[in-house]
């Protein structure tokens, strides 16, 4: 029978060596789960730009509405402590988001009309997806 103990090469184990080991799998582990967790978020971040575009009201009679509907983008941010976000916007009709989904008072009557919400619904739909997702990472 072989004798691995009186056979192994002197390994000479100390704390800093381990330590050095351990860190360097942590590192390794946090990068991975840092790359999963971006893409995750970039992936929700332009579900929701669909989504919303997918909602967005439009007349097909009127062929300047489509420009409401197809002006949404997403765009990375960065922050300077590293962290990662994205910014959902309208870059064609800015002043219309807020109008169509809370819609304005008719000063006649006062009552609120042209409401059309499709933000916010989109948003909550994806937020629980997001969570989700995340979630099944950890």
């Amino acid at each position: 029978m072989y004798d691995f103990l009186n056979n192994m090469p002197d390994v000479t184990v100390t704390p800093a060596t381990i330590e050095a080991q351990i860190g360097r799998i942590l590192d390794d582990f946090s990068n991975e789960i840092d790359a999963r967790v971006d893409s995750i978020i970039q992936e929700k971040a332009f579900e929701l730009r669909d989504l919303i575009i997918e909602r967005s009201p439009y007349d097909d009679d009127n062929k300047t509405s489509r420009h409401y509907k197809d002006g949404w983008r997403a765009t990375k941010k960065t922050v300077s402590t590293g962290a990662v976000y994205y910014v959902i916007y309208n870059i064609t009709k800015p002043t219309l988001t807020h109008l169509l989904e809370f819609g304005w008072v008719n000063k006649k009557t006062g009552e609120i009309i042209g409401r059309t919400p499709h933000l916010y619904k989109s948003y909550e739909e994806v937020q629980e997806n997001l969570l989700e997702a995340l979630l099944k990472l950890l």
